[in-house]
């Protein structure tokens, strides 16, 4: 076997048996075409698996069986490093081989040639079986599903038993990552063991003069973050990559068009990449087969944008693996704008007729395959579908849709076409050829007949979480929110990374206030999906609930991080800011509140700020909240050059105002100024005198606005300015009181109301003192 049978991009990570794993970094499997299949055909494996076979009890799995068998063959068979090292190429064989057939092609026959599998021809039901993990099945157009299956019993005995070949544990991460691509839902054992695969790798990266593997292998784990929803881990993989690559990526503006009318430059987003590295040549590479890059023929958006200065836009000559570093940090682009469509329709169709083109060859397919995410086959068909959907194509898109089995877009074709009884049809048509549970659930689906969920849930010996999950969401469909929650719960019991689930099952637990279990499910899905505010919102609603205030603003912390533009987020913020004694954060809040909705007033947020501030309230650290007077003060100047006619906000104004320490002339000047702001705020409403609760307010600011008068008089620096302030105070006083002795009065009895008399005796007393202090400043010395 040759030295460079293994090379994809992995020799200079396989450091320790450099000998064995030389070779060009970017050379594939072998010059040919079938290099992987010739490897499979010329191999020894198949006579131990028969052996294994034929002794085998009736208990023992086929996956088991094949997992005996290449350990059995490890430890019997190799003892030297390069018959460890062949092992390992028969399973990098099987699992590139599976790829070709499903992702990048050229087809292989439909019956290999292949030695080992000719004993196991006839167990493609088992090997489907043995392939479900957590209840989550493959794709039933899946070609060749044996290759995987003995890719996995390979790989995974390398990974465990060949430690001086590191290359061996990355090889079983990428073949478990291939296996989570096939499955229908995520698997949590799979995502566990992906996990630990790149704990351990980072733990032991060890320093290598080449850094190429190692940018390789930070992509790939950023793909797999990815794929999980893990944004912030995978961020850190692409970081790692880009320092590695000694490379910078900025997004800019610059002046250009998009459009063929456009007469004015305007700013357009664009990335300019800056890179630092000694080699100059970049390899030249034929892309006369590769599928083609199709202009946009619109009669109004230009094909690229048209910067006004020429050098924009444009990348520096890049490397393979660069480019690889840029895509996995660049988002992918939708394809829903109206001109772009059809566009995106006929690429589709390029790439899904690119796959079974004989050319290019395979090895030239594979270069870089596991860091662009290549989605599989019938998924590339599946966008091609969608796109006809959204172009109105709905035949076209059923079409194609029947023949990858995707048996829930093919319901919604049906239920389009006003057809939903061919849906029930095809359906039943495939359950008399094999019963299944996907099918008994999509018939469910089809027929709304919970009878077929049960069946499905009994037909897998209550194993399976997709019989639960479709059950629970026939009862969500329908608000029967209750009925729901058991089913989601079995459902999420088997597979806990179902994170639709997750959200579904807090909104029913939210409707029926299950705090518990509400809290629960969203603290489950945002650990899953940390960027959906909303989830982090009703998070914190259960948490208030069930009394765990700080437990609630912990997450809206990360509610307003996901929308930061959301003003209900801003105002719980201010809530549960309040409960858990944040006092500081919670006026930072009221500022960004009043940034997005101009005179928001919470007067009770407000008044409960002012008392922590006046009386010196220890906050959540142990703080007293008197050193935040000053912010306190410049938010109140900023709600009330916004809201100049709310009482309560003057009068609170006013009450930390007079507060502070020093008792100067201007302190208390400006105290009498926000208290009779709030007096005439409180009475330019005619109906004030009407409304009892609205009679206290007005006579306690009238009383607090005559102490304030007194007390700033006693500062005056002429009696001038002293009579001036009374003067006011007096008419003000007069004002009211004559107001509540002419509607407040009982014509029968004579007497005013007795809720309201003894405010307004003290009012009488307050008017007396002042009118005496007025006499006094008028009297001649």
């Amino acid at each position: 076997m040759e030295d460079k049978t293994i090379t994809d991009s992995i020799s200079s990570f396989d450091f320790k048996v450099s000998i064995l794993d030389s070779g060009d970094h970017n050379a594939s499997l072998s010059s040919t075409d079938n290099a992987d299949l010739a490897l499979l055909c010329s191999s020894n494996f198949s006579e131990i698996f028969s052996i294994f076979l034929k002794n085998s009890s009736s208990a023992d799995t086929l996956d088991s069986l094949l997992q005996k068998s290449v350990k059995s063959y490890l430890d019997e068979k190799c003892t030297t490093p390069f018959q460890q090292m062949e092992v390992l190429n028969v399973g990098v064989a099987c699992l590139r081989l599976f790829i070709q057939s499903n992702w990048t092609g050229p087809p292989l026959p439909v019956t290999l040639p292949i030695p080992c599998l000719e004993c196991l021809a006839g167990k493609e039901e088992e090997v489907t079986t043995c392939l479900t993990l957590d209840g989550e099945s493959c794709c039933s157009v899946m070609r060749h599903s044996l290759l995987l299956l003995l890719a996995r019993a390979l790989l995974s005995n390398c990974a465990e038993q060949l430690s001086l070949i590191p290359s061996s544990k990355w090889w079983w991460q990428r073949c478990l990552f291939v296996h989570q691509q096939v499955l229908d839902e995520f698997s949590p054992t799979i995502h566990t063991a992906l996990k630990n695969l790149l704990k351990e790798a980072l733990e032991k990266e060890p320093v290598v003069q080449d850094p190429r593997s190692w940018i390789l292998f930070h992509l790939e784990a950023a793909q797999i973050c990815l794929y999980y929803s893990e944004v912030v881990h995978s961020k850190t993989h692409v970081e790692s990559a880009l320092d590695l690559a000694n490379m910078k990526l900025t997004l800019v503006g610059a002046l250009g068009k998009r459009t063929r009318f456009q007469e004015k430059q305007l700013a357009q987003l664009m990335v300019k990449v800056s890179i630092s590295r000694n080699e100059d040549v970049i390899p030249r590479v034929d892309t006369k087969h590769l599928p083609m890059d199709l202009s946009l023929d619109d009669e109004v958006r230009l094909n690229q944008i048209k910067f006004a200065n020429e050098d924009d836009g444009k990348f520096p000559a890049l490397l393979p693996l660069e480019q690889a570093v840029v895509l996995a940090t660049l988002c992918r682009l939708d394809s829903s704008g109206s001109r772009t469509v059809e566009r995106a329709m006929m690429q589709a169709q390029t790439l899904v007729d690119s796959i079974d083109a004989a050319m290019p060859s395979a090895p030239d397919r594979f270069s870089h395959l596991f860091v662009s995410h290549l989605p599989p086959r019938w998924e590339v068909e599946a966008e091609l579908a969608d796109l006809f959907i959204h172009l109105g194509a709905i035949n076209s898109a059923l079409d194609i849709y029947l023949r990858l089995e995707k048996w829930e877009e093919v319901i919604s074709c049906y239920t389009l076409l006003k057809l939903r009884h061919k849906a029930a049809e095809v359906i039943q048509q495939e359950l008399e050829k094999r019963e299944t549970v996907k099918m008994w659930c999509l018939l469910g689906d089809a027929t709304d007949d919970v009878s077929c969920y049960e069946k499905a849930w009994e037909l897998s010996k209550h194993k399976s979480g997709r019989a639960q999950r479709h059950w629970a969401q026939y009862h969500f469909a329908r608000k029967e929110y209750a009925e729901s929650i058991p089913h989601f719960s079995k459902s999420l019991s088997i597979n806990s990374l179902q994170v639709t689930l997750w959200l579904r099952l807090g909104f029913a637990c939210l409707d029926t206030e299950n705090w518990e279990l509400c809290a629960t499910a969203y603290r489950r899905y945002c650990v899953l999906d940390s960027e959906n505010f909303e989830a982090w919102n009703n998070l914190a609603k259960a948490y208030v609930k069930l009394g765990q205030k700080p437990r609630a603003w912990r997450a809206l912390q990360e509610a307003v991080k996901c929308n930061f533009e959301n003003w209900r987020v801003w105002d719980n913020i201010l809530a549960v800011g309040m409960d858990c004694g944040e006092f500081s954060e919670v006026i930072e809040a009221y500022h960004h509140l009043l940034d997005l909705k101009e005179k928001h007033v919470d007067t009770e947020v407000l008044q409960i700020l002012v008392q922590a501030v006046t009386k010196d309230i220890l906050d959540s650290q142990g703080i007293p909240a008197g050193r935040l007077r000053a912010k306190l003060l410049t938010l109140f100047g900023r709600l009330t050059s916004q809201v100049t006619n709310n009482s309560k906000v003057w009068w609170l104004y006013s009450q930390l105002t007079a507060s502070q320490d020093e008792k100067t002339h201007s302190i208390l000047q400006l105290t009498v100024q926000f208290l009779q702001k709030a007096h005439r705020s409180a009475v330019q409403d005619g109906h004030w005198i009407h409304d009892k609760a609205k009679c206290k307010n007005v006579m306690d600011i009238s009383i607090s606005l005559v102490d304030a008068c007194l007390e700033l008089c006693k500062n005056c620096s002429s009696s001038n300015e002293a009579l001036q302030v009374l003067s006011s105070a007096k008419l003000s006083l007069k004002g009211v009181i004559s107001r509540l002795k002419q509607e407040q009065t009982d014509p029968s009895s004579g007497r005013v109301d007795e809720d309201l008399s003894p405010n307004l005796t003290l009012l009488e007393g307050k008017l007396e003192q002042v009118l005496l202090e007025i006499n006094l400043l008028q009297s001649p010395t």
